[in-house]
């Protein structure tokens, strides 16, 4: 089952001019100094190496012009899974450690 991010990538795909550098260009024309969106950060999302933010892909929603609503809600249930997930692993970590 796709997760968000693979979810993310394909609509990037699917949208023809969306390389990283021409939809950092968009955010940036339609928020203007209110942009909290980088080539280098979408691309930190695409790798999983850190989770997006709410304002970040609310603006990637306007840019491609996508349902805002429906891919924060995504996005919620996407990171309360990995706080779920990170907080399990803490967990295992701190159990192995002390030797249980």
């Amino acid at each position: 089952m796709a997760d968000f991010i693979d979810e993310l990538e394909a609509l990037l795909k699917k949208d023809g001019e969306a390389s990283l550098r021409s939809l950092e260009a968009r955010v940036r024309a339609r928020f203007g100094e209110e942009a909290k969106v980088s080539k280098s950060l979408i691309n930190y999302y695409l790798q999983r190496k850190t989770l997006p933010t709410y304002p970040a892909i609310y603006q990637l929603a306007v840019a491609l012009d996508l349902d805002a609503k429906k891919l924060l809600a995504k996005l919620h249930e996407y990171r309360k899974k990995c706080r779920v997930e990170e907080e399990a692993e803490a967990y295992r970590k701190f159990i192995r450690s002390i030797g249980i």
